[in-house]
């Protein structure tokens, strides 16, 4: 099994803009046909009760591949040396 784990720039050298718009659109067709599962996202609300973490897994059968999206956001960082998300 191989995993990749793709930031904002990798993505955005993988999949340019203009080739995205066409990645989508197979996404798109393989849920209306039924192949692709997206349950609800998951969040997970950390104590203080302002920072969080979100789960977004999915299936495509037509690809045969799972993936998630992980992302964490702390909007106390905001004015800080660290990033928000």
């Amino acid at each position: 099994m191989k995993v990749l784990i793709a930031n904002q720039d990798l993505v955005s050298e993988l999949v340019p803009m203009s080739e995205c718009i066409g990645v989508m659109e197979g996404a798109f067709k393989m849920l209306a046909r039924g192949e692709a599962l997206l349950p609800l996202r998951t969040m997970l609300i950390l104590p203080n009760g302002q920072d969080l973490m979100g789960l977004m897994p999915s299936y495509l059968g037509g690809l045969q591949s799972v993936s998630v999206k992980v992302i964490a956001a702390f909007p106390s960082n905001y004015g800080t040396e660290y990033d928000s998300h």
